[in-house]
């Protein structure tokens, strides 16, 4: 089951301009960690590369460059909740 919008994400989303396919290859295949009562979905090196391997080449190169993203989705994992660009690393507790 695909999460949905929070009215808040969708605001995010359009003022950002991230994509609605980075959104969804984060949910689907980034590192997640819970933290402050939600999940934040994100990339890393380990995670990039495993999607290197799972997505063609050229659909991993069209992509690669707008993965410094992460969604925070609700405990339950059914809503996205907010979506930004990371600028530094997350903090790990």
């Amino acid at each position: 089951m695909r999460p949905r919008y929070s009215k808040h994400a969708q605001q995010r989303v359009q003022q950002r301009g991230i994509d609605e396919e980075v959104v969804e290859i984060l949910v689907e295949h980034g590192r997640r960690r819970y933290h402050n009562g939600g999940v934040t979905c994100y990339m890393d090196k380990r995670t990039r590369a495993r999607l290197e391997s799972v997505m063609e080449g050229s659909a991993y190169r069209r992509v690669a460059d707008r993965l410094d993203r992460y969604v925070v989705l609700s405990p339950d994992g059914t809503q996205i909740l907010t979506v930004a660009q990371r600028r530094r690393r997350l903090k790990t507790m």
